[in-house]
């Protein structure tokens, strides 16, 4: 009954340690325990290589014995025998090339033995297909010698599988955990820049929300002095002017639009006064003002004999309309509007260097320019802290500790609490 009390017999647990780590101390503790292990792997990939040189030595000799073999029957053809050397010797050649590009001496860590094998697979598969015609012709006359060969790198096929099985399945997992220990260590020390970044941005949010709230209060003070209402009933004259002065000058284009195209055509023609005509025909209001003399009446005059002579081409209603404007034109109207345009600029730029040298206006401008520059501020802090509260969330912390927990438990049979290292503080 011993055999069936070993069959029910439980199978003995493997001990699980436990131990509490801080984060500060995760690397070091794992490139301690892991550092037997993976000189273990090393070791066994050492050997491996070790026996792929042992077994490129078979081969080559397999291949020496092939070459040497001679054929049994001696009476086959000539051209026969040529096909059968030709293949024998392109077979061997292209066996022996494969064999010497299986260079052993690399570093014994991830990447170079796995390109080591890589290269190894994708060599094979070009010896398979470059000696495929050749290996079944020298099946046919030399097979056991062939066979030889063939099983002997069939012997490497399955050392390469060894040393895979080594760094993708026992070296792989432990340089896994060692990124995602440098990925937690790499996470938290963003955390915390980000996390200091953030409590000083809402510092300044803050201060720049209190500064704008105060420049809001001054701004109110300042719309309710006294010297605020002064300058607003400035402003309201000087308003006042502009209108009056908008209005005069309607005036005096209304007296001289219906004249533009008769003035151009009689400054073509004129020999003198010429500035002063094409003046009072593109902008009737500065030539006035410029007008001390009023020589307009004269130039009216002469217009008139000009289109009546026709000196100059006005037709029909045109000319008319032309004759019937000059006639309009007064010289105490035109005197008048001259000089009340002149009033209202003196009284326009009178008002202007009141308001400027006024502290009230600056002092507002100054406050505005202020609150712009606050809302701008504002606005790209409160930006800002959006963007990297949705970071610090976005943060997978808590699963990279998790999945190293569960690993080193997998690997080592430990069994690891990570705990923040502001935790005891």
């Amino acid at each position: 009954m011993s055999w069936l009390g070993s069959l029910f017999k439980k199978k003995e647990k493997v001990e699980i340690k436990t131990i509490d780590l801080d984060i500060s101390e995760l690397a070091e503790w794992y490139k301690t325990v892991s550092k037997n292990e993976i000189t273990t792997i090393k070791q066994k990939i050492k050997s491996h290589l070790e026996e792929i040189e042992v077994k490129k030595k078979n081969t080559k000799e397999k291949l020496d014995n092939l070459e040497k073999e001679e054929l049994k029957n001696k009476n086959i053809p000539v051209r026969e025998i040529q096909i059968m050397q030709g293949n024998k010797d392109a077979y061997i050649k292209i066996t022996n090339q494969f064999i010497e590009s299986l260079n052993t001496n690399i570093e014994l860590s991830y990447e170079p033995c796995k390109d080591f094998c890589d290269n190894f697979k994708l060599g094979l598969k070009n010896l398979r297909e470059s000696t495929k015609r050749s290996y079944s012709v020298l099946m046919h006359f030399f097979e056991n010698e062939a066979s030889k060969v063939t099983k002997e790198i069939n012997t490497l096929i399955n050392v390469i599988s060894e040393i895979e099985d080594q760094i993708d399945g026992n070296l792989k997992p432990i340089l896994e955990v060692e990124d995602k220990i440098s990925q937690l260590n790499k996470e938290i020390r963003t955390q915390f820049k980000q996390g200091d970044e953030l409590e000083g941005d809402k510092t300044n949010l803050n201060k720049a929300k209190k500064s704008l709230e105060k420049i809001d209060k001054e701004l109110e003070q300042l719309l309710k002095s006294e010297e605020f209402k002064n300058v607003e009933r400035l402003k309201n004259k000087k308003d006042n002017i502009l209108n009056e002065l908008k209005q005069n000058d309607y005036a005096i284009i209304n007296i001289f639009s219906p004249l533009e195209t008769p003035l151009k055509k009689l400054e073509r023609v004129s020999i003198d006064g010429n500035a002063l005509i094409e003046k009072y025909a593109t902008n009737p209001t500065a030539a006035l003002e410029e007008d001390s003399e009023l020589k307009i009446m004269q130039i009216l005059t002469k217009l008139s004999n000009a289109i009546n002579t026709e000196q100059i081409d006005v037709r029909d209603k045109k000319k008319e309309k032309a004759l019937e404007a000059i006639e309009k034109v007064d010289k105490s109207q035109l005197q008048s509007y001259k000089t009340r345009r002149e009033q209202l600029k003196q009284s326009q730029l009178a008002y202007e260097r009141t308001l400027k040298n006024s502290r009230i206006g600056k002092d507002i401008d100054e406050c505005e320019y202020r609150k712009e520059h606050l809302r701008d501020k504002i606005k790209r802090l409160e930006d800002k802290t959006a963007t990297t509260e949705k970071k610090l969330e976005a943060k997978d912390i808590e699963n990279i500790k998790n999945s190293i927990t569960e690993d080193a438990e997998h690997l080592f049979n430990t069994k690891i609490k990570i705990k923040d290292d502001e935790a005891d503080n």
